[in-house]
């Protein structure tokens, strides 16, 4: 077969000529426009939602359903359209899109300042517009010894992807802006000895706005799709595929994000979502950045975590000379992957970052977003949203080997660091039976403990250099996905009470955003080492101690993977009741004095109130009464001479034990 020497990706690049912020693109005489409307939901509840960890797949989606637009509002922005000459294509919880002849879409949408507005009826109901005749740039792909699928899970720690019996694996999405011949997955998946996911249905194929999955768009587009998907087929075989084509235009990725939010929004098992393109983001209207930082907020909202590649023009993403960084990497939502080179023949794997004095790995400081606060705790003091965040092999010179077009060749890039970092997280996802995604990431990277990561510490992307933690070259370093699993996905939390008045413990347990546990063990000794052996195959509702005092109680969760995740409780056992005094005497023949005082001998945190009944036995009222007090005297006066009091009063100690009653009577003299 004949070996294709495929070029760096940065000579891939999607722009003819010079890039133009805001340029309409050419349609045909008469052909109709497509206008996408994003609807007005609860942006700030979106963006919570999509920093949000450790909800359940059902919860995320039910706070997801009260944030998003009410059906009314897609029902009053597909009126006005419609009364407008408009003819509604489709509705989404997200958005609404429609179509109509230029003169209508010009009328209606009138542009300002380059950018489409929207009409004053319609600015309650809908944040921005987009319309395929208007262009923002063009998108370019951010992309011998070749690396296997197992060479790639080792480096960077995960496991096989395998799905434990009776889960399924999160599937893939990815982003192309060019069609492809579908031929070539089959063709490596062949050469590799791996499933044809074409031929069982485990690739599919999505057309947004009309694009074309089989058209490759004339710049070698098809390239990047076939790394893209021979990539992920490579190192998370299980994984299911799911393609989404889009025109290489603004509102074509926005469509495309928000398609993958509306997918996953309706059930769709989508773990990660990975883009391998990018444009300059000093190039792109602030505007236009924050109608794609909602879309990505939308679909990260619904569990999808979102990979970016980082750019292959090392830290000068805006032209020679020119530091700046690609967008939708800077977006502080999605997970920047940078690139390394892999020197796989020292003794122990090593990386170092990509860059070979024009090409590499990207990296720097964003000008649109801030620096977030889960990196203000990891990283140095920086002027904006640093990236990338985590970095994987990117030199060509340590990529992969595709097929395309009938020819075969080695290739890497960021373009191919991403799709490698979608992947090798979701195998991790489906190892340990998490059958949904998780959404955002980033707090959980940046607070995992150093040695989750693999360092880098060589290298520079031209204006960066590679040091000991967090760098604007490599980021934290290479992921080690077992050792972040914890981090990730975390731990069964244990439930139990303070005090217990009884040695049986009840006790609850939650899981964590997704993860399943097939057994469990439970005790209040020292845990066993490497966990032990599972002893129940249900969840504990209760725990024995031995004896009275501070119970230290272990619980492990076990995963038929193979893997097992301990949490910990701390509960003061007093089985033994407070011992209460009560006494009484005369202090003239017309008053008395009662007292009472309680002893607890038994390690508890002590007596916490008293119940107390003061009262003549010939009499109808008590003289003094009370359910719990804290005080331990009551003092009668003016009382008739001759009178006869009893006094009742039984001690509550803090874990709920209530002692025997203890009675005095006096008679006054």
């Amino acid at each position: 077969m004949r070996r294709l020497a495929l070029p760096a990706l940065t000579a891939l690049a999607l722009i003819a000529g010079s890039t133009t912020l805001i340029s309409p693109a050419t349609a045909a005489p008469g052909a109709p426009v497509l206008v996408s409307l994003h609807l007005a939901s609860d942006n700030h509840a979106v963006a919570r939602l999509a920093r949000a960890g450790g909800l359940s797949h059902r919860e995320r989606l039910r706070q997801l359903r009260a944030a998003v637009a009410p059906r009314t509002t897609a029902r009053e922005v597909t009126s006005y359209l419609t009364g407008h000459g408009f003819r509604v294509v489709r509705t989404s919880p997200f958005a609404v899109e429609a179509e109509a002849t230029q003169a209508t879409v010009d009328a209606t949408f009138p542009r300002a300042a380059g950018r489409r507005s929207l009409p004053t009826q319609l600015q309650q109901n809908a944040s921005f517009v987009m319309s395929s005749d208007e262009q923002i740039g063009r998108w370019k792909p951010l992309a011998l010894d070749s690396l296997t699928g197992a060479e790639v899970r080792s480096l960077y720690g995960a496991p096989s992807g395998l799905a434990p019996t009776g889960h399924h694996s999160p599937a893939i999405a990815t982003l192309q802006l060019s069609g492809w011949n579908s031929d070539d997955l089959s063709t490596f998946a062949a050469n590799n000895g791996l499933p044809d996911p074409v031929a069982t249905g485990r690739y599919h194929e999505v057309s947004i706005d009309g694009a074309d999955p089989a058209l490759p768009d004339g710049s070698d587009g098809q390239v990047e799709v076939a790394l893209d998907q021979e990539a992920l087929l490579l190192t998370a075989p299980r994984a299911e595929q799911v393609a989404y084509f889009a025109p290489n235009s603004g509102s074509g990725i926005v469509d495309a994000i928000e398609q993958v939010a509306n997918d996953a929004y309706d059930g769709a098992n989508i773990g990660a979502l990975s883009i391998s393109y990018g444009m300059c983001e000093a190039d792109l209207p602030l505007d236009f950045l924050g109608a794609l930082h909602q879309v990505i907020a939308d679909a990260v909202a619904s569990g999808v975590t979102v990979f970016a590649a980082s750019g292959d023009s090392g830290a000068y993403e805006c032209g020679p000379g020119t530091v700046g960084v690609s967008s939708p990497a800077s977006d502080p939502l999605v997970v920047a992957v940078g690139g390394t080179t892999v020197n796989a023949l020292a003794p122990a794997a090593t990386e170092s970052v990509w860059w070979d004095g024009e090409s590499g790995s990207g990296g720097g400081t964003s000008t649109a977003f801030p620096e977030p606060a889960y990196q203000k705790a990891r990283t140095p003091e920086l002027s904006g949203r640093g990236l990338p965040d985590i970095s994987l092999a990117g030199d060509p010179q340590s990529g992969i080997t595709i097929d395309v077009d009938g020819l075969t060749g080695a290739i890497g890039g960021t373009s191919l660091a991403s799709p490698l970092a979608a992947a090798t997280f979701t195998d991790l996802l489906s190892s340990n039976g998490t059958d949904y995604g998780i959404g955002d990431i980033h707090r959980n990277l940046y607070g995992a403990p150093s040695s989750a990561f693999r360092d880098i510490t060589i290298g520079t992307n031209g204006a960066y250099s590679a040091a000991p933690g967090y760098d604007l070259a490599s980021g934290l370093g290479a992921p080690r996905w077992s050792a972040l699993r914890s981090a990730l996905i975390g731990f069964p939390a244990l439930h139990a009470p303070a005090l217990s008045r009884s040695r049986t413990i009840p006790v609850s347990v939650s899981a964590p955003t997704g993860m399943v546990y097939d057994a469990w063990r439970i005790g209040t000794a020292s845990e066993p080492a490497g966990c032990g052996k599972p002893t129940a195959n249900t969840v504990p509702t209760s725990v024995t101690a031995s004896a009275d005092g501070v119970a230290r109680i272990y619980l492990i969760g076990y995963t038929l993977s193979g893997y097992c995740y301990v949490a910990h409780a701390k509960t003061r056992i007093d089985s033994i009741a407070p011992v209460t005094t009560a006494k009484a005497r005369a202090t003239s023949k017309h008053s008395a004095r009662f007292t009472w005082v309680a002893t607890d001998h038994s390690p508890s945190a002590g007596v916490t109130g008293y119940q107390v009944k003061i009262f003549r036995p010939s009499g109808s009222h008590a003289v003094f009464t009370s359910n719990n007090t804290a005080r331990q005297s009551f003092r009668l006066d003016h009382a008739k001479a001759g009178a006869r009091y009893v006094i009742r009063v039984s001690a509550v100690d803090a874990a709920g034990n209530r002692s025997k009653v203890s009675t005095a009577k006096v008679t006054l003299a």
